[in-house]
């Protein structure tokens, strides 16, 4: 019996948010439930952070394996030491990309970085609060990237806050402690001098760049973050899956 991978420090934990050991666990449910995952998967986790996904499904992907990546080398250096050392089917990288909120000081520029994975590696691929911080010509590469290297057939669940007419009547009703009052590059930024620290894009260009990297989108689920009343969870989360070739359709 493998030993319990300890939480992270409180320092790692601040930077993904509260809820640390209840996201998680919630997340593993949509995956299995909404995005189809299943225990013999190869996953990426885009932007992994400390690990808040990674420890739920540490016992859950008995005969799969897991990659993740993050700008933040601390949290991959504790990743490493702590979840690695337990789990070798689970291995993480650093990479030294831009981010204004979370590596401001990184050498590689994220709208051209290409993820370092084989094309067709993975059956699901995931980002959550990934796309909440990078800029449109960032999450404009990530997508593209995701689809390179999921198998045909894979999924991809990514959460976003979204912008469209019930959103918008819910920020200007009060509803919503987020006020995106910033405009960005096809984006809503919360602060204008920390533009990564909060990202929202409007529902249209995401659909649209979905579609254009060849993603198929199977559903989207509005989250609770607006101050709406019901949501799976608190941002806005997309499925979508890498089509078949149309020979195997």
């Amino acid at each position: 019996m493998k030993e319990l991978i300890p939480a992270p420090p409180k320092a790692l934990i601040d930077l993904v948010g509260g809820g640390f050991e209840t996201v998680g666990p919630e997340f593993l449910r949509l995956y299995t439930t909404v995005g189809g995952l299943y225990p013999e998967a190869h996953v990426l986790d885009m932007g992994c952070g400390c690990g808040r996904m990674a420890i739920p499904l540490s016992d859950y992907m008995t005969n799969g394996t897991y990659r993740g990546f993050d700008v933040y080398a601390p949290a991959i250096d504790w990743c490493r030491e702590n979840i690695t050392n337990r789990y070798p089917n689970f291995r993480f990288d650093h990479v030294d990309a831009y981010n204004s909120y979370y590596n401001p000081n990184g050498t590689i520029r994220a709208d051209e970085y290409r993820f370092p994975y084989s094309d067709d590696s993975f059956d699901f691929a995931f980002a959550s609060s990934l796309f909440t911080h990078i800029m449109w010509r960032e999450t404009e590469n990530y997508i593209r990237e995701a689809y390179r290297v999921l198998r045909h057939g894979g999924r991809a669940l990514f959460t976003f806050c979204l912008l469209n007419p019930e959103t918008e009547d819910l920020i200007a009703n009060g509803k919503s402690r987020l006020k995106f009052r910033f405009k960005g590059d096809r984006c809503r930024v919360e602060s204008a001098d920390d533009p990564a620290r909060v990202v929202a894009y409007e529902e249209q260009d995401i659909r649209s760049l979905f579609a254009g990297a060849d993603f198929a989108i199977n559903d989207i689920y509005l989250g609770t973050w607006t101050g709406r009343g019901r949501g799976l969870t608190h941002q806005d989360m997309i499925v979508a899956t890498k089509p078949l070739p149309a020979i195997e359709r």
